[in-house]
């Protein structure tokens, strides 16, 4: 009897454990997450032409040339304007969703330099404008020009002076 009674405990202690083994093993829990994008719009835009102040001689007093959006060209100073190259704005086509508004982003005040070709004179331009609408027309595109003010040294050195700048489209 005494044998009956440890098979009977030893076979319920190895029934609770196989019990307790398939239900831990058994057990599994799960959760949801929700995945998201965003997709946004393209902007581009593209160079048509460069700025181009054209041809002047300096005088013996500092002075600039102005070049504004729809193409007039002024000067202050000793500076003297010369009918041979008058000159144009910078032209830019910036492309994005059609009637969607934009902002320009243009270079601070004497952060654009040109340097002469093959020499170390330099000028600034400062004072950038745009005639841009900020908004993008029906089919997804807008030119608009830039202008600036070119700064000139009394006596500059003559020759061609290049330099770069950016125009940056932001939509709003």
């Amino acid at each position: 009897m005494k044998k009956l009674g440890l098979f009977t405990a030893g076979l319920f202690v190895m029934v609770f454990a196989a019990q307790n083994v398939n239900a831990q093993s058994g057990a599994q829990a799960s959760a949801s997450a929700n995945a998201t994008a965003t997709v946004v719009s393209v902007v581009t835009v593209e160079k048509e032409a460069d700025l181009d102040f054209g041809t002047f001689a300096s005088g013996l007093t500092a002075g600039t040339v102005s070049m504004e959006t729809n193409g007039d060209r002024y000067k202050t100073g000793g500076v003297v304007l010369l009918p041979t190259d008058v000159g144009n704005p910078a032209t830019f086509t910036a492309y994005g969703p059609a009637t969607e508004h934009y902002f320009i982003t243009l270079p601070d005040d004497d952060d654009v330099t040109l340097t002469l070709s093959g020499g170390t004179e330099t000028m600034d331009i400062s004072g950038f404008i745009h005639n841009a609408s900020g908004i993008f027309g029906a089919g997804g595109s807008e030119s608009f020009n830039v202008g600036g003010v070119l700064n000139v040294n009394a006596l500059q050195a003559a020759g061609l002076y290049t330099g770069t700048f950016d125009v940056i489209v932001t939509l709003q």
